[in-house]
């Protein structure tokens, strides 16, 4: 499936992409589909990705995906992975779909919707998404509630110094002014011990 809202130019490119890597090795049967993704990836004996979204409707709906390029999955048991799309294909109808890779499906989609910031959140919700990010990446950065909002907003020299910590001052914490949609909050960062 081709996703339906890209320009000409993209799908284009897209078909000649899969003339090349599909119906080169495994022949004719490659069709291109315009049924929904949900009853595509739900109904079909498995399906074949790059590392796009795909890979998450797969997840949703628990059944097999190959990816051809790396993904932030491409290690896990949630998809097979193979550069080659024809080999890929060929492991995943050789390979049992069983419970441990639809656990992995399960496990990383509900990985994503945690991690991921969501219009339907609150505002503290989606912060502590962002918090979540940062204990992971940088865990000498905090957001806690700003005591006075318009003072921290003023602090844009600090907000360079965060996103630049190598021109940041040899103060012990930098605090910088956020605010979220009516939610204000001040980052922390504190230097490395």
């Amino acid at each position: 499936k081709i996703h339906p809202h890209i320009d000409d130019e993209e799908k284009n490119a897209q078909r000649r992409f899969i003339d090349a890597t599909l119906r080169g090795a495994i022949g004719a049967n490659v069709v291109e589909s315009v049924a929904a993704i949900g009853y595509l990836t739900a109904n079909a004996r498995l399906t074949v990705t790059l590392n796009g979204g795909t890979i998450m409707d797969n997840f949703y709906t628990q059944s097999p995906v190959v990816t051809a390029a790396r993904s932030m999955f491409f290690k896990t048991d949630a998809v097979i992975f193979d550069p080659d799309p024809a080999r890929g294909i060929a492991r995943a109808l050789a390979t049992e779909w069983d419970d441990v890779r639809k656990r992995a499906q399960r496990q990383a989609a509900c990985w994503v919707a945690r991690m991921s910031l969501n219009v339907d959140n609150a505002v503290d919700e989606n912060l502590a998404v962002i918090q979540r990010h940062l204990d992971l990446t940088r865990p000498d950065v905090s957001i806690a509630p700003v005591a006075d909002p318009a003072a921290a907003l003023k602090n844009a020299a600090a907000w360079w110094a965060a996103l630049h910590p190598k021109n940041a001052t040899n103060s012990s914490e930098t605090s910088v002014g956020v605010v979220v949609e009516n939610a204000t909050r001040e980052l922390h960062i504190r230097p490395p011990a």
